[in-house]
């Protein structure tokens, strides 16, 4: 049977390791669904399946296959938007989140995790099963950013200057800061960054060699608001001087950061308002009419195996971008 509707805007890429792919000359009777050509089969399945239930208890087969069916859709996706990721950083990432859970921090987010929680936790689960979780999670916010720059670009200005006069009052730009910054998962790394910085190596050359957030290489992040990221960390951010290096602070993992340029809040124009408001319109756009477009799409190259009840039509009135978040919600 087909796939029914399911809400759109998550991607994620290619299965890692031979225990994620299933052989095009697999056994007929283990495969319970397709999309395109690629199978997904029974022992897959109960793999995940069993990965969930040693973490939370509630991750049944029906959840498993959506979130295998799920990976097929916005694998499929990331490989239409040309969307690629770097290994290493992935397992950069993992390490750093990983070193944050063990102290029950909060500090290293995971995107959708959430969704991908009862298995990036499970004590059943490999290295290759949270390198595949932990590659998902980055190719879905990969392509969310994709769907949401095409959104942006069907949005007509007639619709950002009326939603510009309905909302001006709230569109006034809060206070932001541009700041250098670097992460250890050591006070020792830390300390001997700060005497290099302290001693004249730039501090971005320093943040490439020994930071471990891939996100932030170059070691700038530019236009950080109030309250973003881990509380005790912004708040230091907002409370810091300019041009006074800051740290080791430690939020889980160890900090060094200098405030380089303070941007006050203030009233904004239309102009300066309309990336903002487009933004705004196109989160709407990628809830119905990019949703839309891509089950139609995905929907059409899905099939399952008679009975298998998770293909069934249960989401049809669901149109967040959250196709994830279904499989919390067998």
């Amino acid at each position: 049977m087909r796939v029914p509707k399911v809400p759109s805007g998550i991607a994620l890429t290619a299965v890692m390791g031979c225990m994620m792919v299933l052989s095009a000359c697999a056994d007929r009777r283990a495969v319970v669904a397709r999309v395109g050509g690629d199978a997904i089969g029974a022992e897959l399945v109960k793999h995940w399946a069993r990965l969930g239930a040693a973490s939370s208890g509630k991750v049944g087969e029906a959840r498993a296959l959506r979130l295998l069916l799920a990976a097929e859709w916005f694998r499929g996706q990331a490989r239409r938007d040309r969307i690629r990721v770097n290994r290493s950083d992935i397992a950069r990432r993992l390490a750093l989140y990983e070193y944050a859970s063990t102290r029950r921090s909060s500090a290293v987010a995971v995107p959708h995790e959430r969704e991908l929680g009862p298995y990036l936790k499970s004590p059943l689960a490999t290295r290759a099963d949270r390198m595949w979780l932990m590659e998902l999670a980055t190719i879905v916010a990969e392509v969310e950013r994709e769907r949401l720059r095409l959104a942006e670009r069907e949005i007509r200005h007639q619709l950002v200057a009326d939603y510009y006069r309905t909302h001006r009052r709230s569109l006034a730009s809060p206070e932001r800061r541009t700041v250098a910054i670097l992460e250890t998962t050591g006070l020792r790394e830390a300390r001997a960054a700060r005497r290099e910085i302290e001693g004249g190596e730039p501090f971005v050359r320093v943040a490439r060699r020994v930071t471990v957030d891939p996100r932030a290489r170059d070691g700038i992040k530019a236009d950080v608001l109030r309250g973003e990221g881990a509380p005790a960390l912004s708040a230091a951010i907002f409370k810091a001087r300019p041009g006074r290096l800051v740290g080791p602070l430690r939020v889980a993992i160890y900090y060094l950061f200098e405030v380089l340029k303070v941007t006050p809040a203030r009233a904004l124009h239309l102009r300066e308002a309309e990336p903002r408001i487009r933004r705004v319109l196109a989160e709407r756009l990628t809830n119905t009419a990019l949703a839309r477009r891509f089950v139609a799409y995905w929907g059409a190259r899905t099939s399952c195996a008679a009975g298998v009840s998770a293909c069934e039509a249960r989401t049809a009135d669901l149109s967040a971008p959250e196709m994830l978040a279904l499989a919390t919600s067998l």
